[in-house]
C-alpha cells in the first residue's frame, strides 16, 4: 500500500509522472472550468476555489486540508513543471521519501541564498504593507511564532514556492495555522489596485510561512532539489511573442512589449520560470539592436531577424570576446586580427561591445570574466 500521497498542482493540461504516487489536483476549478481530464478539482466539498485568482495554489492546499481522507502517512504538493528530485536527477520516489522521513521531519525545496533578507526580497516584487499585515495577525493569532517571523524576515534563505512532503498531522496543524493567520490578514490587504499576478499575494505571502513553522518547531528539514519540466507557460508565451515581432521587422515594439511585461512579471525572468537563462539574453539583444538602429549602425538586427539565430551570433560574439581577453601571450584557436576580422564581417559594433563589457551576464554563470583592457588594446575601436 502507497505510504505518501504527492498532489501534483495544475492549472493546466500536462501529462502527469506514471508513478502513481503523484495525483494530479487541478486548482481554481470553480473559477475556470474543469479541463476535463479526469483530474481531481479543489471545487469539491469544503473548498476555496473560487478565490484561486487570490491564493493560487493554496486553494488546492486547502482542498486537501479540508477533504482528502487517504490513509497515506504523508502527504505532499508538487507542481505540473516542478518536482523534487533525488541525486540521480529523477523524481522522488516512495523508497526515497521513506529513506528521508528516517532521518528528517519535513521536505521542502532547497534554498538558494538571495544575498538579501526575505524582507527586501518581497519588498522589490511586491507591497510589503502585506507581509507587515501577515506579521500582525501572526502576532494576534499565535504571539509564539513572532520572533521566528521576525527571524525569517532577516533571513537571505526561505524554502519558496509551497513545495513540501510532510507527515499527515503536521500539514494539517500546518494548513490550519496558516489559512487562520491569512485570513485573518484579509481584513488589512486590499488588492483592488492589483493587476491580476499581484493580485494572487496570498500566494506570495505562503512562501516564507513555512520557514517559519520549520523554524518555530525546530524542524529537521531536507532541502530537495528541484526539477523542471518545462519552462512556465508566461515565459514561454513571450519569448515566441518576441520571436514573432522581430520576424515581423518590429523590432521597436518587441523592446516595448517586452519591457511592459517584464515590469509586470518579474516572476518571468527567474530561474524556476526561464529554466534555459535566455531572458536577460533577449533582453540585452533587443536593446542593442533597437541602440544600432537608433544610431545608424550596421549590427545584430540586420545579420538575422529570428531569436534563436540571434541568440546563437549574441554567444559566437561573447566567444570571440573571450578569445581577444586572453590574446596576449597565449595560443588561441585564432589569432587577434582574424577574431577581430570575424567580429567586422557579423554586424558586431560599438554599442554591442559597451554593453558586453558593462554587463557581462555569462560569468555569474561560471565563465571567465572579459578582460576589458586586453579586449581593448586589440579592438580600439570597433570597425564599422
Amino acid at each position: 500500500m502507497e505510504n505518501t500521497k504527492i498532489f501534483v498542482m495544475t492549472h493546466k493540461a500536462f501529462t502527469p509522472p506514471e508513478d502513481p504516487m503523484y495525483t494530479p489536483l487541478q486548482v481554481g476549478r470553480a473559477e475556470n472550468g474543469d479541463l476535463g481530464l479526469g483530474f481531481l478539482g479543489d471545487d469539491t466539498g469544503e473548498n476555496i476555489s473560487d478565490l484561486n485568482h487570490l491564493f493560487g495554489e493554496l486553494t488546492g492546499l486547502y482542498w486537501i486540508w479540508q477533504n482528502y481522507n487517504g490513509p497515506e502517512t504523508y502527504v505532499g504538493i508538487n507542481h505540473y513543471r516542478r518536482y523534487f528530485t533525488n541525486e540521480a536527477g529523477e523524481f522522488l520516489t516512495e523508497a526515497d521519501i521513506e529513506r528521508i522521513f528516517q532521518d528528517y521531519d519535513l521536505i521542502a525545496s532547497e534554498t538558494e541564498d538571495t544575498g538579501r533578507s526575505y524582507e527586501e526580497v518581497y519588498a522589490e516584487a511586491h507591497n510589503i504593507h502585506d507581509l507587515m499585515a501577515v506579521g500582525r495577525s501572526l502576532e494576534k493569532l499565535y504571539p509564539e511564532y513572532k520572533a521566528d517571523f521576525d527571524k525569517a524576515l532577516s533571513m537571505s534563505r526561505i524554502y519558496s514556492a509551497n513545495l513540501l512532503i510532510m507527515d499527515r498531522q503536521q500539514y494539517d496543524a500546518y494548513c490550519k495555522w496558516m489559512f487562520e493567520i491569512l485570513f485573518d490578514a484579509t481584513a488589512e490587504i486590499d488588492v483592488s489596485g492589483y493587476d491580476l499576478y499581484h493580485a494572487r499575494v496570498y500566494g506570495f505571502l505562503s512562501e516564507g510561512m513555512l520557514t517559519v513553522w520549520a523554524l518555530h518547531h525546530g524542524l529537521k528539514v531536507y532541502e530537495a532539489h528541484i526539477g523542471y519540466t518545462d519552462e512556465k507557460a508566461e515565459t514561454k508565451e513571450l519569448k515566441l511573442a518576441i520571436g514573432q515581432l522581430l520576424k515581423l521587422g518590429q523590432f521597436a515594439q518587441a523592446e516595448v512589449m517586452f519591457n511592459q511585461i517584464m515590469s509586470a512579471r518579474p516572476d518571468i525572468s527567474l530561474p524556476m520560470s526561464d529554466i534555459r537563462r535566455e531572458i536577460p539574453l533577449i533582453q540585452q539583444i533587443l536593446y542593442i539592436g533597437n541602440q544600432e538602429i537608433a544610431h545608424g549602425l550596421h549590427g545584430l538586427f540586420e545579420q538575422s531577424t529570428d531569436l534563436g539565430e540571434l541568440m546563437n551570433i549574441y554567444g559566437e560574439y561573447y566567444k570571440a570576446l573571450q578569445e581577444l581577453s586572453g590574446a596576449t601571450g597565449e595560443k588561441k584557436e585564432r589569432d587577434s586580427a582574424e577574431v577581430v576580422a570575424w567580429l567586422a564581417s557579423h554586424g558586431f559594433t560599438e554599442v554591442t561591445l559597451e554593453v558586453m563589457l558593462h554587463f557581462d551576464m555569462y560569468k555569474k554563470y561560471g565563465y571567465k570574466p572579459l578582460a576589458e583592457d586586453k579586449i581593448r588594446e586589440v579592438l580600439p575601436r570597433v570597425p564599422q
